[in-house]
């Protein structure tokens, strides 16, 4: 019985990570009118669990694009977690930051989010589904201007047996709720792996491929590395 459920978890794993590699790579051979465009992600964070069921991440996050050559953003996020099961917990968070808009420059923006999650353990492999509600909302030159989005996204992690590193996969849909959802579809994917340094220390390590919507001509990737201290 065990040796079938490690073929499922192994199969599980590479199916997943195959998909991603596949739909990374797909999308810059298909589109002859789109280009892909590099940056990196850069992130501190600092993590504590209140009680058993509540913990807070506080995150500050620096984002840069045009082949790595013009700064992108800058973000300070709080996010709040409540365990509502063994296999489900909530988020509620909130983002204020600096992007750096190729129309008008430097622009304060702010994100509200909600997010649900649910998780199951199979053997070494964990995969969870993740709903997330976006609300961005900044000034625009004539107006107040917001996006609201569903953001669903299917991710894999694999625990390796008396090993640092634990890698992980995933995809993620992004649906605009206003001003027509189906102009504005695309895939956010990501391949990497978490690395415990210590009991307190952690680092993720990742590279994230987004594809564009209409709106946006380009592809986008990032490479990525983000440090956290568990409190």
């Amino acid at each position: 019985m065990n040796f079938i459920k490690n073929k499922v978890v192994a199969t599980l794993s590479k199916i997943l990570i195959l998909m991603v590699l596949v739909q990374i790579i797909s999308p810059s051979l298909k589109a002859q009118d789109t280009y892909d465009d590099w940056g990196t992600i850069m992130s501190l964070g600092l993590s504590k669990d209140i009680t058993d069921k509540v913990s807070l991440i506080w995150q500050e996050q620096y984002r840069s694009r045009d082949n790595f050559s013009t700064k992108e953003l800058f973000a300070h996020s709080l996010t709040a977690t409540y365990d509502l099961c063994k296999f489900l917990s909530g988020s509620l968070g909130y983002q204020s930051y600096q992007y750096n808009s190729e129309d008008n420059g430097w622009e304060s923006r702010q994100k509200y989010l909600v997010y649900v999650t649910g998780d199951y353990d199979l053997g070494k492999l964990n995969m969870s589904l993740r709903e997330r509600y976006q609300d961005t909302q900044w000034r625009g030159n004539k107006s107040f201007m917001t996006k609201k989005y569903i953001m669903s996204t299917l991710k894999g992690k694999y625990d390796i047996r008396d090993c640092s590193f634990e890698p992980f996969a995933s995809a993620e849909m992004f649906s605009l709720l206003n001003d027509s959802p189906k102009l504005d579809k695309k895939w956010r994917y990501e391949i990497g792996s978490k690395y415990k340094i210590n009991e307190h220390n952690e680092l993720d390590i990742y590279l994230r491929y987004t594809t564009s919507g209409i709106y946006n001509k380009g592809n986008e990737g990032k490479i990525c590395v983000g440090y956290a201290y568990v409190l």
